[in-house]
């Protein structure tokens, strides 16, 4: 009897480790949303910042679920990987991870985004004004595909991101004397814009696209968002982190 009530127990905590869901739902780090910034025929678009808790896992999917017409509640699902020595602790570091999702296209007026974060429950809020026309862009912005600033800076009077792209005409360049910079708390709007020259002739041909931008003084630890608006109601979003300036050991000097 008792090597049957034994193995019933066995087999019960069997089960009970075997159909435990791989997939659930994870806490955000932050949520990036743009307050002021989109216009009634932009493609909208917020950013997530993820921690995963070790290299096993894996972001299965993140969602948009609209709950009424001013209101969406945003989540994020991780899934675990089955691979040799999770059981272990070999990877048992904390991964970061950050996904833009885009919504489309909201009418004008004033938005809200539920998410659970670290500190519980929050919302985050954004108003969207209506376009001057029809176009994709009110303005004709600079093709940025990629915007790089190291993932991990310290407090700086003077932080810089570079942007890089390419022109396909030679009678496009960058607008250098006219590139917006926007800052709504944690987040860096950036806008490039094209300058169309005055020629006669314009071929096709390829130019590059290298533009040093200083986003000035960050003083602040924690997570930071750079969104590039790029031509044909595109964007570039890049994340990165302060930390705290490291204490040094004088005693070594």
């Amino acid at each position: 009897m008792s090597k049957f009530i034994i193995g019933c127990f066995l087999f019960g905590l069997y089960s009970s480790f075997a159909f435990v869901p791989s997939i659930h739902e994870i806490e955000l780090e932050k949520l990036f949303v743009i307050q002021d910034g989109f216009d009634s025929n932009d493609d909208i678009e917020v950013t997530l910042h993820m921690k995963l808790p070790n290299a096993c896992y894996k972001v299965h999917n993140a969602t948009i679920e609209k709950i009424n017409t001013r209101t969406f509640n945003v989540k994020a699902y991780a899934k675990k990987k089955e691979l040799s020595g999770c059981e272990l602790g070999f990877y048992n570091t904390p991964v970061n991870v950050t996904q833009t999702l885009s919504i489309g296209e909201l009418a004008t007026g004033e938005y809200h985004f539920q998410y659970s974060s670290i500190k519980g429950d929050s919302i985050k809020i954004m108003r969207v004004k209506t376009a001057n026309g029809q176009t994709i862009d009110d303005t004709v912005y600079a093709p940025i595909s990629n915007a790089f600033i190291p993932e991990l800076i310290y407090p700086t009077n003077n932080a810089q991101v570079v942007l890089t792209g390419v022109f396909h005409n030679s009678c496009m360049r960058l607008n250098r004397r006219n590139i917006k910079i926007i800052r709504e708390n944690n987040i860096f709007i950036i806008i490039p814009k094209t300058e169309i020259l005055d020629q006669e002739r314009c071929i096709n041909e390829l130019s590059p696209i290298r533009q040093i931008i200083s986003l000035g003084p960050i003083k602040e630890a924690g997570s930071y968002l750079i969104h590039v608006r790029s031509m044909s109601g595109l964007s570039v979003n890049k994340t990165f982190y302060v930390n705290k300036t490291p204490e040094v050991n004088r005693g070594n000097l």
